[in-house]
């Protein structure tokens, strides 16, 4: 558990972060009202995303770079053409899709083999079991602290450098505070996720989209 001097210096700086935010309402505002200026607003996409979601005394840190959801979970919002006014979705994206969905709504050809999809089209396609390879993503980590994962719908599974697993219920533990990872009831499921984790860590393109069903998943799982 945090102390009274560490809870109260993380929430000095939360209330430091927010405040920060109101420069970034006004650079929204600014363009907006240029674009609507210039008669260009409905013909222009804006995205508002971030990097990695900032622990402030979640699981007792501080940072980013790890594998829970106030970490890999970050905001996502989009209007323009080609996206419904006030719709919410919980489909799987991640910022690989991003640059696609830009290239689609431009009618660009990327020049370059991608590993992401278009937004829209995984909407269209209502591609509610579509997985997710996560990652640690910072040129500074040790060999011993990189990790890699897969996140469902329901499952978070994670692979430590040194070989090591971890394994999260979403939906029985939102709060990633019951380790999986060395439960023999789930034995076949950590399994199959780490042979879902191989494909992922070698795909390109096209075998980079997968898809999990967790209904399947379940059926694995040791009574």
């Amino acid at each position: 558990p945090l102390n009274l001097e560490e809870i109260g210096r993380l929430r000095r700086l939360f209330r430091a972060r927010v405040e920060s935010l109101l420069a970034v309402d006004d650079l929204v505002e600014t363009v907006i009202e240029a674009l609507d200026r210039e008669g260009i607003l409905d013909d222009t996409i804006v995205v508002f995303s971030s990097d990695n979601g900032y622990l402030l005394g979640e699981h007792a840190q501080q940072g980013k770079v790890v594998f829970y959801e106030e970490s890999i979970a970050v905001p996502l919002l989009i209007r323009g053409p080609g996206f419904p006014s006030g719709a919410i979705s919980d489909i799987p994206v991640q910022n690989i899709d991003y640059p696609v969905t830009i290239a689609e709504v431009a009618e660009a050809e990327p020049m370059v083999e991608v590993d992401g999809r278009s937004i829209i089209e995984l909407l269209d396609d209502d591609r509610q079991n579509r997985a997710l390879f996560i990652m640690a993503s910072r040129g500074d980590l040790s060999d011993t602290d990189w990790w890699t994962g897969i996140r469902t719908r329901r499952f978070s599974y994670i692979r430590h450098a040194d070989g090591s697993e971890q394994l999260f219920d979403l939906l029985n533990d939102r709060f990633q505070l019951d380790d999986l990872g060395g439960s023999a009831q789930y034995t076949e499921v950590r399994s199959f996720l780490a042979a879902e984790l191989d494909a992922f860590e070698s795909c390109a393109g096209d075998s980079c989209d997968r898809d999990i069903d967790d209904d399947e998943l379940i059926e694995l799982i040791r009574l």
